[in-house]
């Protein structure tokens, strides 16, 4: 039986609002609701928030082509290239993470560290903020500036050519 990428989309999602607590708002309204409540409470912890529906789809997809090759044996494979994968620039598949903006940029500039330049590898572990909640540093951060630590952004050495320029096929 082939199902549409849309019907898993679909199924997906609706599983993501069973868990986070109500099939019948938006997954996005759910994470607003979450969010609000953190706040509320002054316990504002991002990995328990429910993904953004751009970030749970991709999930899904991924989820779905790992489910269609135990169920096939591998013997009807699906292009991972349409169930959230993409190819690096060396050959080999990596997740989607999202292919929507993580945050707002306003929201980005939110988050920044405040660490310590004089320790070694500064922004290497999980007590850097940006670093936990996934972000790259950035020139706000407090002594960083997101260009002395670990948790720099990576330099981008072309002269404005996109990443996403390879095709799907």
């Amino acid at each position: 039986m082939r199902v549409s990428t849309n019907e898993v989309i679909e199924a997906g999602l609706s599983l993501f609002q069973h868990i986070y607590g109500d099939k019948t708002k938006a997954l996005e309204t759910l994470r607003f609701l979450s969010y609000s409540r953190m706040i509320a409470k002054k316990k504002l912890n991002p990995s328990r928030l429910p993904p953004a529906t751009s970030s749970a789809t991709e999930h899904i997809l991924r989820s779905y082509l790992q489910y269609h090759n135990w169920v096939t044996l591998d013997t009807a494979s699906l292009n991972p290239l349409y169930y959230g994968w993409e190819m690096s620039s060396k050959g080999y598949y990596r997740p989607i993470p999202t292919k929507a903006a993580i945050a707002p940029a306003a929201m980005l500039n939110l988050i920044c560290c405040n660490c310590s330049v004089e320790i070694e590898n500064p922004c290497q572990y999980l007590r850097c903020s940006c670093r936990k909640y996934g972000f790259k540093c950035l020139p706000a951060c407090g002594q960083c500036h997101g260009s002395s630590c670990t948790n720099a952004p990576e330099r981008q050495e072309d002269s404005g050519e996109s990443n996403n320029s390879e095709e799907m096929g």
